[in-house]
């Protein structure tokens, strides 16, 4: 590495703790989305139409509240560092869930008990450019007595959404099922506090929606009223139930259910999928038409019903009238990843015990899907094939419409960052690929968010830009960064704007020292005690990363070492000024005798060389041996000891 790249180098290394916050796109390990003290979990994502994805999260800073931040198809944050917030009301907000409007922004609901007794639901809707479109901290959907939890959203199909929850108003133990529609502006469109969907006696729960694609929604859930049986309704665009009243049984079967999920089948009907311990732990389907027919037979279609447990299942549509499952499988020493696709008559297409995705030691837990466009889909899930080392991964693996896994067999790896990575979500690129968000640990301290994006074909995105970094110091501000694989014959543009305001200016690109992947700059034009924000572009291509604002430390009177030292026979010494003054600079021997006069005049503010060639004044030759330096300007006086090698 050249002494220039060790300077930037070091420099950065003794300003990493006191670096400001980095806005980069996907890098190796994927994209921080929020990065911030205490924890950020329980995330949610959806596509933002333009190839990237909106992100919500819970975020404690410090205390429970809703944010959100907007990555693009490089993983570049478009909003705030760490994300805006879409909910900061008192008391905690929880449970956010998110879809796209179809406008370029998202609509984002959560619970939340700012009333201070109990949890209601509210809801915000967030254009591209981060500002809340509806009522400041959301619009109530509901804000009756008792807690209303765990909320989930699907779309009007008018710019607005459905919400539904779990409704405790008549008592803890007798909990309904609620519903409501926000129309695009964010008004309230059924009753107040929400139409019933279900309120039978006993406890109704974990309830999930589906468009009807009328302008109405398919709800269904769990239901206790004579067992823990699988329920379901449709409302139309008013809020009128058109079904049974309080639901149809869809499995009445003994036994419990768990992981309820809901897709359209793209003919204004659903398709369900839960888990079944009727035997134990099995996975099983039925599809359901407009009238709330079962098209399936009312047995049921069995997904995989192998020995052990197939649980913690998701699902997504096959857009073909079918659906993709993925699931979490004990059948194995270590718990896999399995997945099954059902067609339009609720026929399996793949393997009759489902398609195993990920079967390595080690384990595979918590799968995400999202589909390829293509009648396949992208799976990501929880990975520890590395347990003995790096605690848990995010991998995914993608699968076509015949059943084919299309990448690394076991998986290609999203993140195998340092400590613990868990709880994969995933929206569409919009491309065939992915884009996967999930609680990262690297940190050591607490969780944070990091999202990474993986193409049709495997391939991560920008996985060009291994890392970066910038710090500022008396001499400028310091960047590096290194690249994955491209060595130094690549040519860079680096920008620099003042913030808060100002256009970006292009710096001398012969400033950029290049050491194999390693890159780096200093940038001794900066200004002391100003503010500034860099960009990096691969010349003639795309940003590599932007900095968040660098402000360079206050001006001082300082002197310099000098360089080289020992020296012989000559070498340079610098100081600073904070602004234009007289300055005396002068070289004394270890008696305290003057020896040269190097400096006596007023000089500007700024950093400034002088050279010393070993002689006094007369223009002798001095002796080898220790001397001072002395810079005096104003009251300030500092002093560096320098030594002549003869």
């Amino acid at each position: 590495m050249s002494r220039n790249a060790i300077v930037v180098a070091v420099a950065l290394a003794c300003a990493l703790l006191a670096a400001p916050a980095l806005r980069a796109g996907f890098t190796t390990d994927g994209a921080p989305v929020a990065v911030y003290a205490n924890e950020q979990d329980d995330q949610a994502i959806c596509a933002d139409g333009a190839g990237g994805a909106f992100v919500a999260w819970v975020d404690r800073r410090p205390y429970a509240d809703i944010y959100a931040q907007r990555i693009d198809a490089n993983g570049r944050a478009h909003w705030t560092a760490n994300g805006i917030a879409v909910c900061g009301a008192t008391n905690s907000q929880y449970v956010p869930a998110i879809l796209p409007d179809n406008a370029g922004g998202a609509i984002v609901a959560w619970q939340d008990r700012r009333s201070g007794s109990h949890y209601d639901v509210y809801v915000q809707r967030v254009d591209g450019a981060g500002t809340m479109l509806w009522t400041t901290d959301g619009v109530a959907a509901t804000a009756a007595a008792g807690d209303q939890t765990g909320p989930r959203l699907c779309p009007d199909g008018a710019g607005g959404c459905i919400v539904v929850w779990k409704d405790a108003r008549n008592g803890s133990s007798n909990c309904d099922i609620y519903a409501q529609r926000i129309d695009v502006d964010g008004l309230v469109r059924w009753a107040a506090d929400g139409v019933a969907v279900c309120a039978y006696a006993g406890n109704q729960d974990y309830p999930v929606a589906a468009t009807d694609g009328g302008g109405g929604a398919y709800v269904t859930w769990f239901d206790g009223r004579a067992g823990w049986h699988v329920y379901a309704q449709r409302l139309d665009g008013a809020g009128v139930p058109r079904w049974t009243a309080d639901g149809m049984p869809v499995c009445a079967e003994a036994g419990m259910r768990y992981d309820l999920c809901i897709v359209p089948d793209g003919d204004r009907g659903a398709i369900l999928l839960w888990c079944d311990n009727r035997s134990f732990y099995d996975l099983y389907a039925q599809r359901l038409d407009t009238l709330g027919v079962e098209c399936w037979g009312s047995a049921d279609v069995l997904v995989c019903g192998e020995a052990e447990q197939q649980i913690n299942c998701v699902m997504v549509s096959d857009d073909a009238g079918g659906a993709i499952v993925a699931w979490k499988d004990t059948r194995g020493d270590d718990p896999d990843i399995y997945a099954q696709r059902i067609d339009a008559a609720g026929t399996p297409k793949w393997a009759a015990s489902g398609l195993p995705l990920c079967t390595l030691t080690g384990g595979s837990i918590d799968p995400c899907i999202v589909s390829d466009g293509a009648s396949g889909a992208i799976v990501a899930w929880t990975d520890a094939r590395h347990q003995l080392t790096t605690w848990n991964d995010i991998y995914a693996q993608h699968v076509d419409s015949l059943g084919v896994c299309s990448w690394t067999p076991g998986g290609d790896s999203l993140c195998c960052a340092a400590d613990t990575q868990r709880y994969p979500k995933a929206a569409s690129d919009g491309a065939g690929g992915a884009i996967v968000c999930w609680e990262d640990r690297r940190s050591m301290l607490d969780y944070d968010i990091y999202a990474q994006r993986i193409t049709d074909e495997g391939e991560l995105v920008a996985t060009l830009l291994a890392s970066f970094e910038a710090a500022a110091s008396p001499a400028g501000v310091s960047l590096a960064w290194r690249l994955s694989s491209l060595d130094g014959g690549v040519w860079f543009r680096v920008l620099r704007a003042p913030d808060p305001a100002g256009g970006f200016v292009e710096l001398d690109p012969a400033l950029v020292v290049a050491e194999g992947c390693f890159f780096s700059l200093l940038d001794a034009s900066a200004r002391r005690g100003e503010t500034y924000v860099y960009r990096v572009a691969i010349d003639g291509g795309p940003i590599l990363f932007e900095t968040a604002p660098v402000t360079m430390p206050p001006a001082v009177v300082a002197l310099l070492p000098n360089r080289p030292n020992p020296f012989n026979p000559s070498t340079t010494i610098g100081f600073e000024l904070p602004a234009r003054t007289r300055v005396r600079i002068a070289v004394h021997d270890v008696a305290g005798r003057l020896v040269a006069t190097l400096v006596d005049e007023v000089r500007d503010g700024g950093i400034h060389t002088i050279e010393w060639d070993g002689t006094t004044d007369g223009g002798r030759a001095v002796a080898s041996g220790a001397y001072f330096c002395r810079l005096s300007a104003g009251k300030q006086t500092v002093v560096r000891k320098m030594v002549l090698v003869r």
